[in-house]
């Protein structure tokens, strides 16, 4: 059963999704952050070795870090949203959203599927 990711693993990166499509994501991205986002949950299980959970948490910020530039350079009533005083201070601020995001459910899910 453990191997077998339910479809209820999918709705709040739907809705996460619409969040992040709000803030000018393509379909793509918020699909390949919904599935990073499963993978990290399924390897906190501790199916396997916490070398490749940091692996993954190296790979998680990078792709964090890339699609905040996708985003800095996507639309100009995104770049407004948070006012920043420099576009390295946008992507800070994405960067670390998105990230921490990815852990809390990631830690969410894991929580529930404990009891």
């Amino acid at each position: 059963m453990k191997n077998f990711i339910p479809v209820a693993y999918i709705l709040p990166f739907t809705f996460l999704g619409i969040f992040t499509d709000y803030l000018s994501f393509t379909i793509i991205g918020y699909i390949v952050f919904g599935v990073m986002l499963i993978t990290l949950n399924s390897l906190s299980i501790g199916q396997y070795k916490l070398v490749i959970v940091l692996m993954l948490n190296i790979v998680s910020m990078i792709s964090s870090i890339i699609f905040s530039i996708y985003l800095l350079n996507s639309n100009e009533q995104a770049v407004s949203y948070f006012k920043p005083e420099t576009p390295v201070n946008l992507i800070v601020v994405y960067t670390v959203i998105i990230y921490f995001i990815s852990i809390l459910i990631a830690k969410l899910l894991t929580y529930v599927n404990t009891e």
